[in-house]
């Protein structure tokens, strides 16, 4: 597989990441691996839920039926999947959450929402799924860019990072922005739209919870 590029890091997958970015380079950031991941979790666990634990420089996470994630230090993934696990929902959590909690083993500060820009300065539609945080994309349709869906990543100096290009649509959001679904591909219970990406960090201005 190429290398991609999302969230300012080179990214060296065995697993194919058709949302992102290709691009050539020889040394990645971080690398993810299909590989071994406990079945029971982290020898040490500093904090455990149903699902998920954690422990300084570790994360671990159990989707049933879909895989088991390792994420560590900021720079590795490895990935378990399940016999009957299809790629794309391997993809969504590997690219959510596992990919939230490396960006937050490097010291970055990550929120879950969306970052547009507005001029030259960025606010972010924060808040848990459902919140409607999608329902800038008509904002989107005049012309704003989009830095990131789902993932938003601000670093010390205060600039947010772009991730990939695309937006994550509820059917009746969509409906209600006029935007036509017909062309677009499913992604579990949404549709993914395809923006106009904008690569540049730009500096945080204001978070927004609707």
């Amino acid at each position: 597989m190429p290398p991609y590029y999302a969230f300012g890091l080179h990214i060296k997958s065995a697993l194919e990441l058709s949302e992102l970015l290709p691009v050539d380079v020889a040394i990645p950031d971080v690398c993810i691996s299909v590989g071994r991941v406990s079945p029971t979790g982290l020898p040490q666990p500093a904090c455990a839920g149903l699902y998920y634990q954690t422990a300084p420089g570790q994360f671990w996470l159990h989707v049933p039926d879909i895989a088991r994630f390792h994420v560590t230090d900021g720079h590795s993934i490895v990935v378990a999947p399940e016999a009957e696990a299809d790629t794309h929902s391997i993809r969504l959590y590997l690219l959510g959450s596992c990919m939230g909690a490396l960006l937050h083993q490097g010291q970055l500060l990550v929120l879950h929402g969306m970052a547009m820009r507005v001029g030259e300065q960025v606010v972010i539609f924060a808040g848990p799924s459902g919140n409607g945080k999608s329902t800038p994309a008509a904002l989107h349709q005049r012309q704003y860019e989009i830095l990131t869906d789902e993932v938003c990543v601000i670093t010390a100096a205060g600039q947010v990072i772009p991730s990939y290009p695309q937006i994550k649509l509820w059917h009746d959001a969509a409906t209600r922005l006029g935007i036509d679904i017909s062309p677009l591909q499913r992604s579990g219970r949404k549709w993914k739209n395809t923006p106009t990406l904008s690569t540049t960090p730009t500096p945080f201005y204001q978070a927004v919870c609707p």
